[in-house]
């Protein structure tokens, strides 16, 4: 919801978004450096149910926070 409050996402985009995380659907998150993937990948990991299994591949470790 914060990417909403900054302009970032739409509320409907968010919403699709996270729907798609709790189906447990796939998402990839591409862009250049700098772009926000890994902010957009923290914050839908917040919505990530209990007890499913994430993978992640990165060339450089980032994605270190599945649990808001």
């Amino acid at each position: 919801r914060d990417l909403v409050e900054l302009g970032t996402l739409t509320t409907q985009v968010a919403e699709l978004l996270d729907a798609c995380v709790v189906a447990g659907r796939n998402i990839v998150a591409a862009g250049g450096t700098q772009a926000g993937k890994t902010t957009m990948l923290n914050c839908l990991a917040a919505a990530i149910p209990g007890g499913e299994r994430v993978v992640s591949a990165e060339e450089v470790v980032e994605f270190t926070k599945w649990r808001g």
